[in-house]
């Protein structure tokens, strides 16, 4: 799923950020606003998905 590799390359990014020693705060900043863009994201495909499946029973 397409999904599935933009959330591991973000997640990557999250990481090298999280292991830079004394992260500035705009630094910090751009990661915390990764980490809510992707789980925003994956709960709005998630609802997607639970619709869809509601439809095809």
């Amino acid at each position: 799923m397409a999904f599935r590799a933009l959330r591991e390359e973000v997640e990557e990014q999250i990481e090298l950020l999280d292991g830079k020693p004394g992260l500035n705060k705009e630094e910090r900043r751009v990661r915390d606003k990764l980490k809510e863009a992707l789980n925003v994201s994956e709960e709005f495909i998630g609802k997607e998905i639970k619709d869809i499946e509601k439809e095809l029973e």
